[in-house]
């Protein structure tokens, strides 16, 4: 029995090479290609959480951790990713504010999940893209129609008038390509993108009536504050101040690919950011080798590897490879640590005792 023994020991040790083996493997270009990457929640929100969705349809997601006074993050923060869960799989398009994700599957389902209800819920068929906030949201079905529902203080569902009501899902729109709900409380504001290629907004300053902003869109997103921004299919982009007195487009970059919330990433991979005023700022080049990024501190590389800000800390965060985002094999090994801790337990408990057949010998007088 006594070759036996050292098997527990054998089985965590391969466990661990396979874990370690995994994080050091990069992913292939294809595979970081599709790689999607979301910070949900302010400073104010109660649990904040980061979002990835891999090529694959898996939907993971992990809490950024606690918070100070002031609303920053503090030091073990980015260790939290160890914490991280699979939310959903075979999604395609997702979107979420505070605790609350909604996210469509292949299937085209519209669902939400909260941390304030213990089942996620059904909301709609047919959909192709979801975007939404705490107090409303739409739904892009795959006919082409956008559908909202929620507050209409603001007149944020594109329904023609501003009311303190709020309305169940119902349709607004027309022949869109996309739909987007872009800012940070209390700075949010929704549009969309029609077939064509033309955006529309909508809001207070326009009484709820969708209007034209900008014609030749392909993607968009948020610069600063009310400064946004949007993508050509030339790879043209071009800041836009909708709600200033002055809303006339103006290009600032080329050679695009990938818009996120505050810059753009470009086709050699490079992450820019826009630094400075709406009016006098431009962007910069902050790094390089960038395929995908939430915002200016959480980006993933070339490699798929997740990189985070170091958060005051003295030696920098290492990143993670997002082929460590399937959770099977570390569940495998927190598991496998289960019987080695009760055997290695009851080794440490019977070192000091005698076996039976010593107690049955005589003492020498």
């Amino acid at each position: 029995m006594q070759k036996f023994k050292p098997l527990p020991r054998k089985i965590l040790l391969l466990l661990l090479s396979l874990l370690l083996l995994q994080e050091l493997l990069p992913m292939t270009r294809r595979e970081a290609a599709g790689l999607q990457l979301c910070n949900i929640g302010d400073s104010q929100g109660e649990n904040p959480k980061s979002y990835a969705l891999r090529s694959n349809g898996d939907l993971v997601s992990w809490t950024r951790g606690p918070l100070d006074r002031d609303g920053d993050y503090l030091p073990i923060s980015p260790w939290f990713y160890i914490f991280r869960r699979t939310a959903a799989r075979n999604v395609i398009s997702f979107s979420g504010w505070a605790n609350t994700m909604y996210y469509v599957d292949r299937d085209h389902v519209l669902w939400k999940e909260s941390d304030y209800e213990p089942e996620r819920t059904r909301l709609m068929e047919d959909v192709s893209q979801a975007a939404a906030t705490l107090n409303y949201g739409f739904a892009l079905k795959t006919d082409g129609s956008l559908w909202s529902w929620g507050n209409n203080s603001s007149g944020h569902l594109g329904l023609g008038w501003c009311d303190m009501e709020s309305y169940p899902p119902q349709k607004i729109l027309d022949n869109i390509r996309s739909v987007y709900v872009t800012g940070t409380a209390p700075l949010t504001a929704p549009f969309a993108v029609t077939e064509d290629g033309t955006l529309l907004y909508w809001g207070p300053n326009t009484d709820g009536v969708p209007t034209p902003a900008a014609e030749n869109v392909q993607a968009f997103s948020v610069l600063k504050d009310y400064l946004y921004q949007y993508l050509t299919p030339q790879g043209e982009v071009y800041a836009l101040a909708v709600f200033s007195k002055d809303p006339s487009p103006k290009r600032i970059a080329e050679d695009v690919c990938v818009l996120f919330d505050g810059g753009f990433i470009k086709n050699d991979h490079t992450q820019w950011l826009w630094e400075g005023s709406e009016e006098d700022g431009r962007p910069v080049k902050v790094r390089e080798g960038v395929q995908a990024a939430a915002d200016r501190d959480f980006y993933a590389d070339t490699y798929g590897r997740l990189h985070w800000p170091s958060n005051g800390q003295t030696f920098p965060v290492p990143p993670r490879s997002v082929r460590s985002l399937n959770p099977t094999l570390r569940n495998l090994f927190l598991l496998s640590l289960v019987p080695w801790l009760l055997y290695e337990r009851r080794q440490k408990k019977n070192a000091g005792k005698k076996p039976d057949w010593c107690k049955q010998i005589p003492q020498r007088p």
